[in-house]
């Protein structure tokens, strides 16, 4: 292990079994077709910002065309896991998502990165931090960090927890070490899949005086996760199936059914 990331710790904490299989190489049985969808979605926002960031449009017609070109190499990297929605019904939602969040999704301010990578050293954690930020927006205030989640449902606040959330401390502290630049707030603009789509911003404010306890926080919950992923991969401990709430939508479900220790 040369570096950790959010999705890491998650994943493991999640279930360290599915964790350990995607680490060795077990080969996805099945992928979900939200994670595709994301992906696919990701890409053509992305690219429609770096349009803008150099005062251009991305023409409407090219913008679909990448949605769909992605979504076609997902895929073509496996099979899909479908629910309620066929796959031209998934397709078709995507294309309504973007193009209602190309008409209503304005920048607070300047845009001074897009998918720009992370990787940093933070206090109390062995491992450096590798991670991309969506989008950073200069404003007057600060930088304004902004993660895109494409979800199913509006989104519920959670005022007591979300501003603990480990890619929310991740992500910041993470660009304010290594960019040196002060950070006012972080956003999460969920794109919610709907029959009719929304573009719901959950904004949090940052203090400069929140630092210290949200890194110490961090290096709390990611440094005994880090190891703990040693010893699973070194076989001195045996990775754990996860209990069952997440398991109808693993990747690895044969895998995990034939398992014995």
């Amino acid at each position: 292990m040369r570096s950790w990331s959010v999705s890491s710790v998650r994943g493991f904490l999640n279930c360290s079994l599915a964790w350990f299989f995607r680490r060795t190489g077990v080969p996805p049985e099945t992928r979900p077709v939200a994670m595709c969808a994301g992906v696919a979605l990701h890409e053509v926002l992305a690219e429609d910002m770096r349009y803008r960031k150099e005062g251009a449009s991305f023409d409407e017609d090219d913008a679909l065309d990448l949605l769909e070109s992605v979504y076609f190499l997902e895929e073509a990297s496996g099979a899909i896991t479908y629910g309620k929605l066929d796959r031209d019904a998934v397709v078709d939602r995507l294309r309504g998502l973007y193009l209602h969040w190309r008409k209503t999704f304005v920048p607070r301010g300047r845009i001074v990165a897009i998918e720009e990578e992370i990787r940093v050293d933070l206090p109390g954690i062995d491992l450096p931090l590798l991670g991309y930020v969506d989008l950073v927006e200069e404003t007057p205030a600060g930088d304004l960090v902004r993660d895109w989640k494409v979800t199913a449902a509006k989104p519920s606040r959670d005022d007591l927890l979300a501003p603990l959330d480990v890619q929310k401390i991740s992500m910041v502290q993470g660009w304010q070490a290594s960019r040196s630049r002060p950070v006012a707030s972080w956003t999460w603009t969920h794109l919610v899949k709907t029959r009719t789509p929304q573009v719901v911003d959950y904004e949090l404010p940052v203090s400069g005086c929140d630092r210290v306890p949200e890194l110490r926080r961090l290096a709390a919950l990611v440094q005994p996760t880090i190891d703990a992923m040693r010893e699973v991969l070194e076989g001195r401990r045996r990775p754990v199936p996860q209990a069952g709430f997440l398991c109808s939508g693993c990747s690895f479900r044969r895998a995990c059914a034939a398992w014995r220790g």
